[in-house]
């Protein structure tokens, strides 16, 4: 069943289809397909929210198991193909390349302890020189040949690894079947990778901002709208223009709960947002060496900002990403006038000044909840 706007008789415009099966589809839709923003949630309880072309998922999207593993990045006909991140429930998680819907090539893995492994895959296995740092802080490299026997002991059970004691086989009480999961098992959506690692993930400075917290909303406010303007603004190639310098160039976009023809649904309060500059922001990004899926998984990813106050007068709030990688300020408006004032100089500065240690800005954006204060 379809409900939503038409076009010369075909679903064309926001929609919403139910299948007899109880499947639902919300979101965008050209010529009767999926097309665009759209969250489909399947039979089983698995959620893909993300952009859509012909039916099929591609470009970037978010996908939640049943098994509450997580994947976010980009995708190529239904399949995860470019940069991505998958974590796992055990707290795993893997950022890097993919192909046809396997990781490969160059990616790193986080264990839920810290240790991560960096390094070269090949078809969910590692294989080529990487390097393992530990928790203490050692680095140990390993050239491994794509083999379960290379990985047994090194990547499944890295402290034993690392310290050159008694490597696991297949058969150990703590470790068993281990071995058959690297080469059968080892990161596939949906499978754990396995893990006997002991350890407590090191604590970070910061409130992490949890759903209860005053400012719950505003995180994720942030978080969509983000994700749209770097999504939208990053897509168009050209050239600068005078006019993106000016102060009133600042765009406005409505984020209805119920979502629309630009916006996905969202459980947050109905909130406006607004960019200054994005075009010379995108520019200013792309100077930066700054790579959009890596910029938009660090902010928009299922990890929460962590929260931090101000212990001076301004009464600003700081939000941190989970990777220490980009911090959020909140400022006064007075604030943001001279910033967009100084905007030409400054993007003139770091273009003549590409290691200049000025503060680098990748954004100036505004949040106004439907009845709230801007910020």
């Amino acid at each position: 069943m379809y409900e939503g706007e038409w076009r010369r008789g075909k679903a064309n415009g926001g929609g919403k289809f139910s299948w007899p099966s109880r499947a639902t589809y919300e979101g965008q839709f050209k010529l009767g397909r999926m097309d665009g923003y759209g969250t489909f949630i399947g039979v089983d309880g698995e959620v893909y929210s993300g952009n859509w072309v012909s039916d099929k998922k591609h470009g970037f999207g978010e996908k939640r198991y049943t098994n509450g593993d997580v994947y976010q990045g980009l995708w190529k006909f239904n399949l995860q193909d470019g940069e991505g991140r998958f974590r796992w429930c055990n707290g795993n998680e893997y950022v890097g390349e993919w192909k046809h819907g396997v990781i490969s090539e160059k990616g790193v893995l986080v264990w839920a302890n810290g240790t991560r492994y960096k390094g070269y895959w090949e078809n969910r296995v590692p294989k080529g020189k990487g390097m393992f740092t530990f928790g203490s802080g050692n680095v140990n490299e390993r050239v491994l040949g794509g083999g379960g026997e290379d990985f047994k002991g090194v990547a499944l059970d890295p402290v034993v690894g690392a310290g050159g004691g008694r490597k696991r086989d297949g058969n150990d009480d703590n470790g068993g079947g281990c071995e058959g999961n690297v080469q059968q098992q080892l990161l596939q959506p949906g499978r754990s990778p396995c893990s006997s690692v002991e350890g407590e993930v090191n604590k970070k400075q910061g409130q992490t901002i949890s759903r209860g917290h005053k400012n719950y909303d505003l995180m994720l406010n942030l978080q969509l709208g983000i994700r749209h303007s770097v999504g939208k603004h990053d897509a168009i190639m050209r050239e600068l223009r005078h006019n993106d310098f000016d102060p009133k160039e600042k765009l406005w976009t409505r984020f209805p709960p119920e979502g629309s023809k630009s916006t996905l649904p969202h459980q947050s309060v109905d909130f406006r947002w607004k960019d200054y500059c994005p075009m010379v922001f995108r520019h200013l990004r792309e100077l930066f060496a700054i790579d959009p899926m890596n910029y938009m998984l660090a902010i928009c990813g299922s990890d929460a900002l962590r929260e931090f106050s101000s212990p001076g007068k301004s009464g600003s709030l700081f939000y941190l990403t989970q990777d220490d990688r980009f911090m959020i300020k909140t400022v006064k408006k007075s604030e943001v006038k001279v910033l967009i004032k100084m905007l030409p100089s400054y993007y003139q500065h770091v273009c003549q000044h590409k290691n200049s240690l000025v503060t680098k800005f990748f954004g100036v954006h505004c949040v106004k909840p439907v009845g709230g204060q801007k910020v």
